[in-house]
This record gives structure tokens, C-alpha cells and sequence, in this order.
């Protein structure tokens, strides 16, 4: 997991696990991460939140990087 796959990563694990467990993020820094890379996962997170507010989470499945 690095740091621009983790608010998708954190988005999808808070909306599966009890409000009472604590998650605590801890990105790694991916120093050639490149532009495309950034903005289609940028994509994907938005992608992702409409869906959980919609209610369209359960068909929704986009892959990691």
C-alpha cells in the first residue's frame, strides 16, 4: 500500500470493520510515482465514494495499482 493507494484503502476498510476499532494509516513514499498513476487512482477513490454514498458498494470492484 502507498501513499496515494491509502484514502481509497481507508475509505473501503472504515465502511467493513466496527466503529469502535481504531485504524491508524501509515502510508509508504513511493518516490517514481508517476502522474497517471496518481490521477487514475484519484479516479478510482472518487469513483469508490460516490458509490458507498449511493449505495452501489457491494457491486463495485476496482483493483489496486
Amino acid at each position: 500500500m502507498n501513499a496515494v493507494e491509502l484514502p481509497r484503502a481507508m475509505l473501503e476498510i472504515t465502511s467493513k470493520v466496527p466503529r469502535n476499532i481504531i485504524i491508524i494509516p501509515h502510508p509508504v513514499a513511493s518516490i517514481d510515482m508517476e502522474y497517471d498513476a496518481i490521477m487514475i487512482e484519484y479516479i478510482k477513490y472518487t469513483i469508490t465514494l460516490m458509490a458507498q454514498y449511493l449505495g452501489y458498494k457491494r457491486e463495485l470492484n476496482l483493483p489496486y495499482i
